[in-house]
Order: C-alpha cells, then structure tokens, then sequence
C-alpha cells in the first residue's frame, strides 16, 4: 500500500507539469493580452505595465519564468486584482468553497446511499420506483435550475433561508444563524449528485445480491440484515466509491454555478473571471491547482476502494 502510494505521488508530477504546461501555451496562443480591453490607455503606460509583468519576454523565458514559481508554489500576481498573488487568492477563497461543497458532498452520501439501498431492496415495487425516479429528476434537472427553486421556496415564499449572500453579508446577520447560509447552496450540489449515487448504489447492491457468494451465506442461515450489511453492501458501494473522486472535484471546480446564483464569494468565480480577463497567473495557478486536487481524490479514491475490497487490496501491495 505504501509503495502504491508512493508511485502515484511521484507519477502525479509528470501529469501535473504536462497540464500546466499545456494550460500556459494554450492561453498564450489566444488572440489578444490580458491589456488589449475596451479602455484605451496610452502606448507608453501599457509597455510599462506589460514589461512590469514580464509579457515582453520571448515566450520560452516567460514559460521557464512560470515552471520556476510554480517550483516555489508561487504562480504570481494576479494582473485583474492588483495586490494580491495566486496563493493569497486561493488560501482566501478555497475555504469558502470547502464550506458548502464538503456538507454538499456528506449531504449526497446521506440521501444516495439510504435511497439506492432501499431502491433494491425493494426492487420491482413501490420503493424502487420512488427512488429512480427522484434519481431520473435530480439528474435531469441542471443546478442552476434547482438553485433558484430552491432560493424562491425556502428564502422567498417560507422565508426560512437565506436566499442569497454569504455569512459576511450583514444585511442577513441579524435575521439567519451563520450555519443557514450553507444550507440552500449545499442541497443544491446535493441533489444532483445524490442522485447518481442513488443509481449507482441500487444497481451495485442489485447485482451484489444475485451473486453466488451472496446465495451461500443464504444457505448457511444468516439473517438478511448481516448478509445485507457485512457481505453485500461493503462490496455494492465499490461503484460509488468510484464516483466519489469526481463527484467531490466536480463539487468543487464547478461551483461557479453554485456561487453565481447564491452570491457567495467562493474560488469558482476568480476561475471564470481569469479566463474571462485573461488573467494568466490567476488562470494557470487555479488550473494547476484543480488538477492537483483531483489527483490527490483520486488517489484516496483508490486507497478507499483498496480498504472495501480485499482483492484490489492484494493488487496494490504487489
């Protein structure tokens, strides 16, 4: 286990330094600078400002220049928000991410797992019906439509929940606990995701069931209940363990959605908005540092799987 872990520490630098390289040229191939707006400033203050950030450079010294802060974890400045670096916009921001996408995240395990459970333990009747299709409409229905609906039942008709606006926002800090503004924007991200581990937790048990091992353990005379939970179920969620890695990153790196319609002042938007101004060093740092963090899910993916599963277990340590 050690060494697996090992080896995909050291194969994880290689995957790194090819996307942030890619991301630098790719960028950099785009028409236009990050100067070359609608306001027109004069010829000289915009060679000042573009030699201050070195965009005057030959292409491969600018790309040395970028391999080398990304060595010292310091991607730069960012140019659309002057003052700050890379580092300071992500140590700042990413919290604010973490704080609705991980309750997010539990909150989809909580609902998906219990409701694909019941799904195939109830297969073919009324249970299962209700399960798939809360799992049909909660992956039918994109976010930023649920998001709203949401927002207009609890915060606007019920009054109950902050709509919109985060825990800074002191127009709502006398009104909401901090705790409340989490809620809408968690059960947004929940529900889509709660839905596939819905499908993929009843179709893994399904199968878990109906397979030999699952029959002897009948024969032998043990109960439902400790056939269903040490013997089928550990071995059932292996799909959904699976899914855990990009469901989390997806959480994560697409909560642009999420923070545009709750007005919440998360890592997503500095993301969009990069790409947007052409904010290199913003740009380049978030890329590399998503990629980084999926790698690092997938990884634990893998450990967690390894953990459930005996036999992939075996494989690892090899």
């Amino acid at each position: 286990m050690l060494r697996f872990f090992v080896r995909r520490l050291l194969l994880s630098i290689p995957i790194l330094f090819v996307v942030a390289s890619l991301t630098f040229f790719l960028v950099r191939a785009a028409p236009g600078d990050p100067f070359s707006d609608e306001k027109k400033i004069p010829e000289a203050s915009r060679e000042e400002i573009v030699a201050f950030y070195g965009l005057d450079l030959p292409v491969w010294q600018q790309y040395l220049r970028f391999l080398g802060n990304l060595l010292r974890l310091e991607p730069g400045y960012s140019y659309s928000h002057s003052g700050y670096s890379v580092t300071e916009i992500i140590s700042t921001h990413f919290p604010t991410t973490l704080a609705y996408a991980l309750p997010g995240f539990f909150l989809a395990l909580a609902i998906g797992i219990p409701l694909g459970s019941l799904a195939a333990m109830r297969h073919g009747r009324w249970g299962d019906w209700a399960a798939t299709g809360f799992a049909m409409v909660g992956i039918c229905l994109p976010t930023f439509v649920i998001g709203p609906l949401l927002a207009l039942f609890f915060g606007g008709w019920l009054g109950v929940l902050p709509s919109v606006g985060w825990i800074t926002s002191a127009q709502f800090s006398e009104n909401f606990a901090p705790w409340s503004f989490v809620v809408l924007p968690s059960l947004t991200l929940a529900i889509l995701y709660a839905a596939f581990i819905t499908r993929l937790s009843r179709s893994g048990l399904i199968e878990t069931l109906r397979s030999d091992y699952i029959r002897t353990a009948r024969a032998k005379g043990l109960s439902s209940q400790r056939i269903l939970w040490r013997h089928a179920l550990p071995m059932s969620l292996l799909p959904v363990v699976n899914f855990l890695g990009p469901a989390l990153a997806g959480m994560i790196t697409g909560s642009f959605v999420i923070e545009t319609i709750f007005n919440i002042p998360g890592l997503g938007q500095f993301f969009i908005e990069a790409a947007i101004d052409r904010d290199y060093p913003l740009l380049l740092g978030l890329v590399v540092f998503y990629a980084a963090l999926i790698l690092l899910l997938n990884l634990l993916v893998d450990l967690l799987q390894a953990a459930l599963n005996p036999r992939i277990r075996e494989n690892l340590g090899r």
